[in-house]
């Protein structure tokens, strides 16, 4: 039976090349789908996708230090009206007097207390100092690169007004005000501004209430009366 196989499957394949021609000439129009054009149809008028979001969105710039400071420095002078040149001397000034207080802080604070900056643009900055200056203090000042003033021979140090501040809030409030502030100007020798929110049935004449405070508080003491909460000043 195998050696007839061959002629066996050489038959079926003439009759199957037979079938494929017979249907290739057929004049009968093949039939399509119904839902072929209305797919070509949809291709042709397809509206464009919008891009994602993650496309549209842009890569955050990020500053490099130099580009931060010169912003900063732009911002300062035009708030202020200044020139770049003087924001920038403003700058260098706060850094230099910045170096020196934080040591002072460290290693003087008995007789550190604070520091401002000038005014005026690239104005000398100032140091306050308890009692009379001491070498550590001018040497930091003479190698500061810049001119720094030093004020000198004030009556208390920092950690003393913060304890005068305190003091007068805690009289204010023995006097029964709920709301009272308190702070401390450096360029008047340590003068305390407080103030306290008016209340019924309690002094509002600022004499009457600085006459409450103890002696050796009330003649370094200004007071405001407010009707609304006050603040105090910077230290």
């Amino acid at each position: 039976m195998l050696k007839y196989l061959p002629l066996v499957i050489g038959s079926l394949a003439v009759w199957a090349l037979a079938l494929a021609f017979a249907v290739g000439c057929t004049s009968e129009p093949t039939e399509h789908p119904d839902d072929a054009p209305q797919l070509q149809d949809a291709q042709a008028c397809s509206v464009p996708s919008e891009p994602s979001a993650v496309a549209l969105e842009s890569t955050p710039h990020l500053q490099s230090p130099e580009e931060a400071l010169a912003q900063d420095v732009a911002l300062t002078a035009e708030g202020r009206g200044w020139t770049i040149e003087q924001a920038e001397a403003d700058y260098r000034a706060g850094e230099a007097i910045d170096s020196i207080t934080a040591r002072l802080a460290a290693e003087r604070p008995d007789v550190f207390i604070g520091s401002a900056l000038s005014a005026d643009p690239g104005g000398p900055p100032k140091i306050y100092i308890k009692g009379p200056a001491d070498e550590l203090v001018r040497d930091l000042v003479a190698g500061a690169g810049i001119e720094i003033e030093i004020v000198d021979n004030q009556p208390y140090s920092q950690a003393e007004l913060d304890e005068r501040q305190t003091q007068v809030v805690s009289a204010l409030q023995e006097m029964g005000f709920q709301s009272a502030s308190a702070g401390s100007r450096l360029e008047d020798r340590g003068l305390v501004d407080a103030g306290v929110v008016r209340q019924t049935g309690l002094p509002e004449d600022p004499d009457e209430i600085l006459a409450g405070l103890p002696a050796e508080l009330r003649d370094s003491v200004t007071l405001t009366v407010s009707d609304a909460p006050t603040t105090g000043c910077d230290d």
